[in-house]
């Protein structure tokens, strides 16, 4: 997946270049408003290839977005760009020189939204994966105690069916009913540090859970505040 998505940034940053390298003042001047709308479509495609490139660190689908919506406004920059440059070959096409320019910039712009998602998505991965060695480094630490209180009140319950059966059986039995009382209560003890072991996992477990869903859905509006100065060098 990451060769794709370096595939197509590579792509879009050669299409750009391409669109770029085409003359944009030239022709009459009745050519000169599509000129600017060349201009500002290369623009678009040159700022769609930088969202592309700063997503490419990612391995996720909205990176891989990026760089598709990024390869898109530079294929449109290019024909646009092929407008002024070859007007016979391209004047008969079905998108005009105004679509190529709106097409491009609307791929930049959704280059920009597909990098910011690729690195919210990442940022949150990142802190789930977290949260999940966490957890299971508690787990590591509750399982054993509760695996045996578990497998030791199957087998309770189990002398408790064959206490009872005997007890049908037999009638009144005061050695027999002692063992049945005895083994209930060695249950009823057994079950209750069952009960502690799992609140005491949910006591430890919880608290990271709620802190670590906090975290990760206030990623976006971290994120936004580190962007800003960013996007405004950018620009």
């Amino acid at each position: 997946m990451q060769q794709k998505v370096q595939i197509l940034v590579a792509l879009a940053t050669l299409w750009a270049s391409l669109a770029g390298a085409q003359p944009t003042v030239i022709g009459p001047a009745n050519q000169r408003p599509r000129q600017q709308l060349v201009i500002a479509a290369q623009q678009a495609a040159a700022q769609a290839a930088l969202y592309a490139r700063q997503a490419a660190v990612f391995t996720n689908a909205a990176a891989r977005q990026a760089a598709y919506d990024a390869a898109q406004a530079a294929a449109y920059a290019k024909g646009a760009a092929d407008w002024i440059a070859h007007p016979l070959i391209v004047s008969n096409t079905p998108i005009s020189v105004e679509q190529c320019a709106a097409y491009a910039e609307q791929a930049a712009a959704n280059a920009r939204q597909a990098a910011g998602k690729a690195e919210v998505d990442a940022m949150a991965a990142k802190l789930a994966k977290e949260r999940d060695d966490i957890i299971e480094v508690i787990i590591a630490r509750y399982a054993p105690g509760i695996a045996d209180l578990e497998a030791k009140i199957a087998a309770l319950k189990e002398k408790d069916s064959q206490l009872r059966s005997q007890a049908n059986q037999k009638g009144s039995d005061p050695q027999l009913t002692k063992q049945l009382n005895d083994n209930q209560k060695e249950l009823a003890e057994l079950e209750s540090k069952l009960r502690q072991l799992d609140s005491d996992f949910d006591k430890e477990t919880q608290p990271l859970i709620t802190e670590y869903q906090t975290s990760i859905k206030d990623v976006p509006q971290l994120l936004a505040k580190r962007t800003k100065p960013r996007e405004d060098a950018n620009k």
